[in-house]
């Protein structure tokens, strides 16, 4: 039997959505529906061992609103001997996507597939305005031209009908007038459109917006080596100052005359460049924390007329967790009316940043941890005592580490026959992409 490496054991077994696979008899595949397991989500992407080609192959098979569905196959296995009896192993490698990777059409889902990925997460909303995307990812285009394309019709049938399970993310912006976390996540809502009917879950993606300036505790100090991106509140009119060029800071006592008015201010002999930012300009850390909550109880509460509901997660990283929510949210409810939900104790999907990249197949330095699986690759824990003490995803590939111009650095690969450096490599849980019972 060929391996293949989501698959576990060679025994056929209840799997996460509740069907036991067999062999097909006379081309129809088998798929025998286990009373232990009625509950699930309303579509499912599930693996079958079907006999079509005179020996029996591994497929992916649909199955919408709890019933096996053989009219959409994807596939898998392409072996002489009989590969049988598959089952979902513990988790899998998924993508994830932005509105820039446009209407993905339907031979970059199936490359997908072929090389193993089970899950894909589109973007839905970007902090400022709905992906126009994120419908004809999950389900495509119908044929019919929208403006996720200039108006061209692609023909694409989405990230669903090729097999995939699917999630969606919505970026929050803080500013006070930035709406409620209700309100983005329900503009997410509509730009998945259709997709919602067999959409699993949806994340918060907390990392910070543009345009925003977050308020900073610390000061200005002399002598003091400082990187790229570290930020100081200057002495003058409490604006942010950010590094632009590493260095190290003047003898003092004094600091330097800070241009406060959005330009930059050389520091001390050397090459330490800051920028000016401006004030803060966006909620309080406790509104801010707020935000999420109300987003995470708007994911919670779509549930269909079965009471089968959306998966809520949380993406994002050690440094923007604690910017956005200064490490106040770790192990402690929500505010009313959402003190049931704690945000740390959902499941996390995040990223890692390896120093130097790390080496990928194409034998270049890649961002990320390079690690498809769920264990943190550092040495400690990223997250506080409070917070999260394992994963759920991790985002282990998010583009070259230094590519060429005009690219920008971990911006994503052109993957799958999609041009656009977009494509994010994943890991995740499985049991993710399963709707939950209220």
């Amino acid at each position: 039997m060929a391996s293949y490496s989501h698959f576990l054991g060679s025994a056929a077994r209840c799997n996460r959505t509740g069907f036991l696979f067999g062999k097909e008899r006379g081309g129809v595949p088998k798929a025998v529906r286990s009373s232990r397991h009625q509950a699930g989500s309303r579509r499912f992407a599930s693996r079958l061992s079907a006999n079509r080609d005179g020996n029996s192959e591994i497929y992916r098979m649909s199955a919408t609103n709890g019933e096996a569905d053989s009219k959409n196959l994807v596939r898998i296995t392409d072996d002489p001997s009989d590969d049988e009896d598959p089952a979902w192993g513990a988790g899998g490698k998924g993508v994830d996507l932005s509105r820039y990777s446009l209407d993905v059409v339907d031979t970059s889902w199936k490359d997908m597939v072929s090389k193993g990925t089970q899950f894909a997460i589109v973007q839905a909303w970007n902090g400022g305005s709905q992906s126009a995307c994120a419908q004809d990812q999950l389900v495509g285009d119908g044929n019919l031209p929208d403006s996720c394309n200039e108006q061209v019709p692609m023909n694409t049938t989405g990230a669903q009908n090729n097999g995939l399970s699917t999630g969606a993310y919505v970026v929050l912006n803080y500013f006070p007038n930035g709406g409620t976390g209700i309100n983005q996540v329900d503009q997410g809502i509509a730009a998945v459109g259709f997709g919602i009917t067999n959409l699993t879950l949806m994340v918060v993606d907390v990392e910070t917006f543009q345009g925003e300036v977050f308020e900073t505790a610390s000061k200005w100090h002399p002598s003091t080596k400082y990187k790229v991106g570290a930020q100081i509140t200057d002495n003058t009119k409490a604006h942010v100052q950010i590094v632009i060029t590493a260095g190290t800071s003047g003898p003092g006592p004094d600091p330097p005359a800070w241009n406060d008015a959005g330009g930059t201010t050389p520091d001390g002999t050397g090459t330490l460049m800051w920028r000016d930012e401006g004030l803060p300009n966006v909620l309080a850390a406790p509104g801010r924390v707020n935000r999420i909550c109300e987003a995470v109880a708007e994911i919670q509460a779509q549930c269909d007329a079965q009471r089968r509901c959306l998966n809520a997660a949380i993406y994002t990283d050690r440094a923007n967790w604690g910017e956005i929510t200064k490490n106040k949210a770790d192990g402690k409810s929500c505010p009313a009316p959402n003190s049931g939900i704690i945000l740390t104790n959902l499941p996390l999907w995040d990223t890692e940043h390896k120093t130097g990249g790390f080496k990928g197949p194409d034998l270049l330095k890649h961002c990320g941890d390079g690690f498809p699986g769920l264990r943190w690759q550092g040495t400690e824990k990223p997250y506080s005592s409070l917070g999260w003490q394992n994963r759920s995803g991790n985002q282990y590939d998010y583009g070259f580490y230094a590519p060429p111009p005009p690219q920008k650095p971990c911006d994503g690969n052109a993957l799958f026959g999609i041009a656009a450096n977009d494509v994010d490599l994943d890991y995740f849980d499985a049991a993710l992409f399963t709707r939950t019972f209220k």
